[in-house]
């Protein structure tokens, strides 16, 4: 059977929900922990795929990710560290870290520095950091699309790397950990990271400086344009000195300072009514309270800036996301007008290229900050958390590599908010896992098998305190748990949470009832790996009797349960 057919049963399955109504989201759960054992069955039910690497394809395509990173106009008092660069990569000294501060320029140098030099190598690459480098490759990288086991595929592109050249550059992100990056440093093709950290061993260090007073001036002139004389210079240069010329707070002071009739004396004194008094540059990345930093001074340019609620509400779903370019179809996501987006961009809280959005790390701590008190609210994110559960969000046809974005995504927003304890955001919790344990059934990777328990237990957390440890979403999360440890091959584990979830089902949904018979049929395929044939059988006949009177004879789920039955008979025979 092929990847076709399998969909074509999945969608089946799914279509007959509706004869589940009564029980609503919670069995069309239970039908993809269902589905999830399929996969399982119909991939490595004739033993474990090969692991031969398949046959290189050539030639490599020039641009090895995706597209061009995006260069604003922007961009300037850059050109010697560019320079620098530039001649470090022709005297073949390989590996360069863009090195400094948060929100003075790491990135947009190695933007520029890509612009300038894409023409001069057969193979280039930019890839935004996630995690670690597996997953950033992974995520990245278009070749080798076509292998489905993500190990050997993983493997292939280190290979292709490490046999890759000088006519080779690749440029890594905002590089948040060194995990994964020993293979890195011993490359012969160039490598460019850039990252906060400055003790990356073997990497040569391209610090970033603060720019001078006067470049500063001229990048805050650069956004506003209500001084086209610079009769109001002086006021400018005490707002490059509140806030001690960091290039990312200067261009947010300019974009907000573009308002009619707002001489730049009045907005001088609103900022520092507001506090946005740089004392000293430091950057912090969580909600701890140490001395103010800059996110911490860049909130009180919220109250400054005319934005409407809903303006706010975008900002905050941005900032749940991860600092990489957000797809555009994130205005769909959040179905919001997308005026408030373009003012937002106008503003420079979010910059926008022709595939997507983003947002600088530092602007999205300053917003989390509004909502340190309070918390998020599940209001905050119904809107998202519903289209990311929706069959539109990750669609059957979207290759391994979007669906990778989109559960990178999914699993931040999800980091943000998982100790909201509603019943809606347990059952996000339980779709995220369940799409990490089937890609992980057909992509083999074993990180994904670990994310998906991690997000399990959290969602049965979630429901056995809101919905009680006998409801049957519990049960549903019990065997979307036992699906993993069956997968992972602990069966033994596997069959205590089966019987967990079983138990609950039974006496709350009745014997006669699907999730009842999908758990028995879940049972008996753990017998079966387990080799125990006669258990398999038994177990499988009890479910077949409930589909074939519950569901018919012709339901998928009866039809799934007699191949599996005919299957077993195989191996007795």
């Amino acid at each position: 059977m092929d990847r076709q057919q399998l969909n074509d049963i999945i969608n089946g399955i799914l279509s007959e929900t509706d004869i589940f109504s009564g029980f609503g989201v919670t069995i069309i759960v239970a039908i993809l922990s269902f589905a999830g054992f399929l996969i399982k069955r119909i991939f490595f039910s004739k033993g474990k795929k090969e692991t031969t690497t398949p046959e290189t394809p050539f030639p490599f395509p020039r641009y090895l990710t995706p597209g061009a990173p995006a260069l604003g106009k922007e961009f300037i008092h850059r050109e010697d560290i560019i320079k620098e660069l530039h001649k470090a990569i022709k005297q073949n000294r390989k590996l360069a870290l863009i090195n400094g501060l948060g929100g003075i320029g790491k990135t947009t140098v190695a933007k520029a520095l890509y612009h300038k030099v894409k023409d001069e190598f057969k193979h280039i690459a930019w890839v935004e950091f996630q995690h670690n480098i597996e997953v950033s490759l992974l995520t990245s990288f278009r070749i080798y699309e076509d292998v489905e086991d993500n190990a050997i595929r993983y493997r292939n592109i280190k290979n292709f790397l490490l046999d890759a050249t000088q006519d080779t550059i690749i440029f890594i992100d905002n590089v948040s950990n060194d995990d994964g990056l020993d293979f890195i440093k011993r490359l012969q093709a160039n490598v460019i990271l850039t990252s906060r950290l400055d003790d990356i061993g073997s990497f040569e260090i391209f610090p970033i400086d603060i720019l001078s007073e006067k470049q500063c001036i001229n990048i805050f002139y650069k956004y506003y344009k209500y001084d086209e004389a610079r009769k109001q210079k002086e006021y400018v240069r005490e707002i490059v000195n509140l806030v001690r010329c960091h290039t990312l707070s200067i261009e947010l002071l300019a974009r907000a300072a573009n308002t009619p009739n707002y001489p730049l004396e009045k907005y001088v004194a609103d900022l520092k009514a507001k506090g946005i008094v740089y004392p000293e540059l430091e950057v912090e990345t969580d909600h701890t309270d140490v001395s103010q930093t800059i996110a911490e001074h860049l909130k009180g340019l919220f109250e400054l800036v005319l934005v409407s609620e809903k303006q706010k509400w975008i900002l905050l779903n941005f900032a749940l996301m991860p600092s990489i370019e957000i797809p555009a179809e994130v205005k769909h996501w959040l179905a919001c007008d997308v005026n408030d987006i373009n003012r937002l961009t106008k503003l420079g809280w979010l910059s926008a290229s022709a595939t997507g959005y983003e947002m600088h790390p530092i602007v999205k701590e300053a917003v989390l900050l509004q909502y340190k008190d309070e918390g998020i609210q599940y209001e905050d994110v119904e809107t998202i958390v519903w289209y990311m559960m929706s069959k539109a969000y990750i669609k059957d046809t979207d290759i391994y590599t979007d669906v990778r974005v989109r559960l990178n995504i999914a699993e931040s927003v999800m980091g943000h908010i998982c100790n909201i304890e509603k019943e809606e955001i347990a059952l996000l919790l339980n779709e995220i896992a369940l799409l990490l344990n089937n890609i992980t059934l057909v992509y083999n990777n074993q990180e994904d098998y670990l994310k998906a328990m991690e997000w399990f237990q959290k969602a049965l957390k979630i429901y056995e305190k809101v919905l009680g440890v006998e409801h049957p979403s519990t049960a549903t999360t019990y065997n979307n748990i036992a699906l993993v440890y069956n997968n992972q091959e602990d069966y033994p584990k596997a069959m205590e949470w089966f019987q967990k979830a079983l138990k609950i089902y039974e006496k709350m949904l009745g014997v006669e009832h699907p999730s009842t018979a999908t758990t028995y049929n879940n049972i008996g395929l753990v017998y079966d790996n387990l080799g125990d044939y006669p258990k398999a059988l038994e177990w499988n006949h009890k479910a077949l009797i409930i589909h074939e009177k519950i569901l018919g004879p012709e339901h998928p789920d009866t039809i799934i349960t007699k191949k599996n039955i005919a299957a077993v008979k195989d191996l007795l025979k």
